[in-house]
């Protein structure tokens, strides 16, 4: 069939806003950042856009910094913006040139500046803690810039050919400035995609590329994404309002095409309104594609036929061949010479044991160093896997790790049938453990939390499941993503603790509470402080067993093989990263102490080649919360309150392990020596 839309049909867009963000900024003369007058024309002050930004921050000058950050990040971070529900920045992208770094850099080590003349003396107890942590996450946003590994480290879970297709679900296409914006937006992916082409290049004659597997499941997803018929791209999906395809026949007559698909002969002409393509002779005679709108259409069949034309264009004429260009790229100049799967570790960059000390760090927060925590790691796979093994031998006889890995591997009782079957035991799991939480939670977020199916786009190439949380505005409940890709290969006994994990009282929990949390500053309540966030939730892993909330010991096997995992992320990632082991021996480690499927594991170490440091925060931080939970209750004995010591850990949002520590032992003190208020302080 004729493709619906070419070059020569193409209709042009309806509106460009032209919007210089980043590029050009400067300072005023009280020395704060500002932007060039025709962006701050156009965008809305950040009070206006954010009025709650800065929460209850005392400090005034604190206070406009932080406000100035929170914007800083909208605007440099534009699709997160649109995820967070910010209007201003539907139409732009990041900007992944030199310059952009550059201009980044200056404006953060300009906030360092500002928050330099800050005395700290001065500040009460909660200004001090988001003072150091902005601190912080400033330091750290320089040196990941200085790194610059996105220009490099081709991986399958993020980059062009899968943040712009997941894009598509948080695009808003209700208004004509909304749509306007779509349309602006996706103009600008071809020239970010092929900038991306130039900054590969780049990295590599400096010595610097991604490793193998890697770069060919890139290939493979934009082979998929090539594969596509244009007005089958998720990219097409916000202009068709919900509305399918259906096939047109070569020569069949237009009318008869409509009485069979809407019912009614006479909505010939509103399919041709809408179908633009439909005008042309030549394309009704060799066959087309039609888009069929729904009932409901909020759009009259002119506009929708208008801005689906101008979508498909751009998709057919823009985006798909730099995409072509992009993969071109890959395959003839990067892969050739990319890091072989025996060396993939980032120690066989230039430069490469500075990143991942550096990465360490930020990922744990904790000044520790790859030897220490691959030995910890060690430890504790040692002590998980004899716990699996004594639960094995009670429950099927198994003598060894390899024979209870057999067996549950074998037993296709213990796999689904069915992606619905997946969905729905992951929601009993969660309704379950909702019900649950007032035992041990004394404050629960208002958000929603619903489970979804991961898009199929990326299904085969991202891990079990993930989180995404609620809109600031309440306008998007939480959602817990699970992957639901081949069934028959998904093991039922980690869908409880992943539900957990993932969901309650994991992400969803921890998450929404900040979210909620109107005295914390925006740039607090959505920090994404690892070893917090991802050791928080491997902590109520734990926390649910305590509960009694696993179903039955197969479920608790999941438990404790999912802790394992964590734990043989200590061991391989440092194994990969600092200690050159190859892709291969990593995989055999995991094989060798989890009960994790073969498949999960693949994209669980390409994941780790690709994201150096960030699999070591689970670990760390669910340690160091057991730690102090256990110190706390060692101390204040029968005035221990779990609901309490969990309030204390979530109240202030993410901060660091160190930080943590002291919120808790000042809690304890509090317990222990409790201050009257009749007396005077």
């Amino acid at each position: 069939m004729k493709a619906p839309y070419s070059k020569t049909t193409s209709i042009p867009v309806l509106i460009t806003l032209a919007v210089a963000l980043g590029a050009g900024a400067c300072k005023n003369s009280e020395g704060k950042l500002s932007l060039p007058k025709a962006v701050t024309e156009y965008l809305p002050a950040s009070s206006e856009a954010w009025p709650d930004s800065a929460g209850a921050i005392e400090n005034k000058a604190l206070a406009g910094v932080a406000r100035d950050v929170w914007d800083f990040n909208m605007r440099t971070s534009p699709t997160w913006a649109t995820y967070m529900g910010d209007e201003r920045f539907h139409g732009d992208l990041a900007d992944n040139r030199e310059i952009g770094r550059m201009n980044r850099k200056k404006a953060r080590s300009d906030f360092l500046l500002r928050m330099a003349g800050i005395k700290a003396r001065g500040l009460n107890d909660a200004d001090r803690l988001t003072m150091a942590l902005l601190q912080r996450s400033l330091t750290d946003a320089i040196a990941t810039e200085d790194m610059a590994m996105d220009d490099w480290n081709v991986n399958a879970r993020g980059g062009p050919q899968t943040s712009f297709l997941s894009l598509a679900t948080d695009q808003p296409v209700s208004t004509p400035k909304q749509r306007a914006q779509l349309l602006q937006r996706w103009r600008r992916m071809a020239p970010h995609i092929r900038q991306s082409s130039r900054n590969l290049t780049a990295a590599l004659a400096e010595g610097k590329v991604g490793s193998a597997t890697a770069i060919e499941k890139v290939l493979a997803q934009l082979e998929t994404i090539l594969d596509t018929p244009t007005h089958l791209s998720p990219l097409m999906a916000p202009a068709t309002g919900g509305g399918t395809w259906a096939d047109l026949e070569a020569g069949r007559n237009l009318a008869a095409f409509a009485a069979e698909h809407l019912g009614d002969a006479l909505r010939a002409p509103e399919l041709r309104r809408i179908n633009l393509h439909l005008q042309d002779g030549l394309t009704l005679a060799q066959g087309t594609s039609v888009l069929m709108p729904v009932s409901n259409d909020t759009l009259p069949p002119r506009v929708r036929g208008r801005f689906v034309a101008d979508v498909w264009d751009i998709l057919e004429n823009e985006i798909y061949p730099a995409y072509r260009e992009y993969e071109r790229t890959l395959r003839t100049e990067i892969l050739p010479r990319c890091r072989p799967d025996g060396r993939p570790g980032i120690l066989y960059i230039p430069g490469g044991k500075e990143i991942y000390a550096q990465r360490i760090e930020s990922f744990t927060t904790l000044p520790m160093n790859a030897d220490e925590i691959h030995d910890l790691g060690l430890a504790e796979v040692e002590r998980l896997r004899a716990e699996m093994v004594a639960l094995g031998r009670a429950k099927y006889g198994t003598p060894d790790m390899r024979a209870l890995r057999a067996h549950m591997a074998a037993d296709t009782g213990l796999h689904y049938d069915s992606r619905e079957e997946i969905e729905a035991v992951a929601r009993e799991a969660v309704a379950r453990m909702q019900a649950a939480l007032p035992t041990v939670f004394s404050h629960l977020p208002r958000a929603p939390v619903e489970v979804v199916r991961v898009p199929a786009h990326e299904e085969a190439f991202t891990s079990m499941a993930y989180y995404r949380g609620p809109a600031p505005d309440g306008t998007r409940p939480g959602r817990y993503y699970i992957n639901t890709y081949e069934p028959k290969s998904k093991p039922r006994w980690e869908a409880e603790v992943l539900a957990f994990h993932e969901a309650v009282p994991g992400h969803h929990l921890q998450i929404s509470l900040a979210n909620e949390a109107m005295g914390l500053p925006m740039v607090r309540r959505h920090s994404g402080i690892g070893a917090y966030v991802e050791g928080w939730a491997l902590y109520t892993e734990k926390l649910a067993d305590e509960m009694g909330l696993y179903s039955s010991d197969i479920d608790r096997l999941g438990m404790l093989s999912f802790d394992a995992w964590r734990s043989c992320r200590l061991v391989v990632d440092t194994g990969i990263h600092a200690l050159g082991w190859s892709r291969n021996r990593a995989i055999r480690f995991l094989e060798e102490n989890t009960l994790a499927d073969r498949r999960n594991i693949e994209n669980e170490i390409d994941r780790y080649i690709s994201w150096p440091g960030q699999a070591l925060g689970y670990k760390i931080g669910q340690l160091e919360i057991l730690d102090l939970r256990e110190q706390a209750m060692q101390a204040q004995g029968a005035a221990f309150d779990l609901r309490a010591f969990h309030a204390v850990v979530l109240e202030d949002g993410p901060v660091t392990l160190p930080l943590l520590r002291k919120k808790v032992d000042a809690w304890t003190e509090s317990v222990l020596n409790p201050v009257d208020p009749e007396l005077p302080r």
